[in-house]
């Protein structure tokens, strides 16, 4: 099987997109599987990344970049001649399943963004432009050779269009990932941790007032790993307070011993379509405080995490909960639910649905 990834908004080295599509292309090649990727940054170290297309920067997102000349992707599509395109880009390469289905080719969108949310969230709410949203997500869908969520929350965009959707979650490499030595908290610092993108609809303001209103009562540290436009701002946010910006960490093992080292870790992002950090936290064996719109409540559990809404208020009072329920079984029992998560289940199902995709194209040829 020959599966080529597309998609744009991949970030160099880290990010939950680019860890979820290298998760998938090392499943698929443990499989025997040849896996081609067409992504605005490819690896020189990567046989069978598609190398000389060129992308531009998008101005307001940092360090993300965009491939946006279509004759080029699909002159590279041509040359690779693949047997499935796994397309993690919905909105600037929307173009692209219905390029694929009139050249024969199945593609299969993954939904990693809800495009309704994602404009309500920009300050874009007026009514031509969520018929728009609506449209679009349409297209796809009707050109797609199947969609995949990877959550129920997900899929809403495409149910309120009556489209059929696969959910398939992600998932964690479980044995990968040591937790620390659980330790006692009581009246010790609280150690939170948020690792995300430093801009305004993941909510790390809210983190940052809620250790404001903790530090009124008690000794409270917040780390933050990540970086993004909203820096500045929340650095004066968070003046007067132990707060530590580490900016962007490329090194895995340093985030996990992170999140595994912290007492808490919050995800307060209201539209994450899966919650990957939610997951390695919980796989590093600590609760989490999570936005109770968004997908991260899918993942938690009573006994390993608390959903709240995105104000300091309730995200401290989070914070508080779980400090007083942790004990010495907490750890195991966040493990316990992200074993519930494994990658080895997401890239068998995943290859499952291509095998089936190829099947119903060589049929119908």
């Amino acid at each position: 099987m020959k599966i080529l990834q597309v998609a744009n908004f991949v970030s160099p080295k880290s990010g939950g997109l680019r860890t979820a599509i290298d998760a998938l292309r090392n499943g698929y090649e443990e499989m025997g599987w040849s896996v081609y990727r067409l992504t605005p940054f490819p690896d020189p170290q990567q046989q069978l990344d598609v190398c000389g297309v060129g992308s531009v920067r998008v101005p307001t997102m940092h360090s993300y970049h965009v491939i946006l000349q279509r004759r080029s992707v699909q002159a590279a599509i041509r040359d690779i001649n693949p047997d499935v395109i796994e397309l993690s880009d919905k909105s600037t390469l929307a173009w692209l399943p219905k390029w694929a289905k009139e050249n024969g080719i199945p593609c299969c969108v993954i939904s990693h963004e809800r495009m309704d949310l994602t404009l309500r969230h920009a300050g874009v709410v007026s009514l031509p432009l969520r018929k728009l949203s609506q449209n679009w997500t349409s297209q796809i869908a009707e050109h797609a050779s199947r969609i995949v969520c990877a959550s129920q929350f997900a899929a809403v965009e495409f149910r309120d269009c009556n489209v059929d959707t696969e959910i398939i979650p992600l998932g964690i490499n479980l044995d990968n990932i040591r937790p620390i030595a659980s330790r006692k908290i009581g009246n010790s610092t609280i150690k939170v941790v948020m690792c995300t993108r430093l801009s305004e609809e993941k909510k790390p303001h809210v983190g940052i007032e809620a250790i404001r209103l903790l530090a009124q009562k008690r000794d409270v540290q917040l780390i933050i790993m990540g970086d993004g436009p909203s820096r500045r701002r929340l650095q004066k946010l968070a003046s007067g307070l132990d707060v530590q910006f580490v900016g962007h960490v490329a090194d895995r093992q340093r985030v996990l011993r992170e999140l595994g080292s912290a007492d808490v870790v919050l995800n307060l992002g209201p539209v994450e379509t899966f919650g990957l950090v939610t997951l390695e936290a919980l796989a590093a064996g600590t609760p989490v405080v999570v936005a109770n719109s968004g997908a991260s409540p899918e993942l938690i559990t009573p006994d390993c995490g608390r959903a709240v809404s995105t104000d300091a208020v309730s995200v401290a009072r989070g914070i508080e909960e779980i400090v007083a329920m942790s004990n010495e079984t907490t750890s195991a029992n966040c493990r316990m639910r992200a074993g519930q998560f494994r990658w080895s289940t997401t890239v068998s199902r995943f290859a499952q649905l291509y095998q089936e995709l190829t099947k119903t194209y060589e049929n119908a040829s």
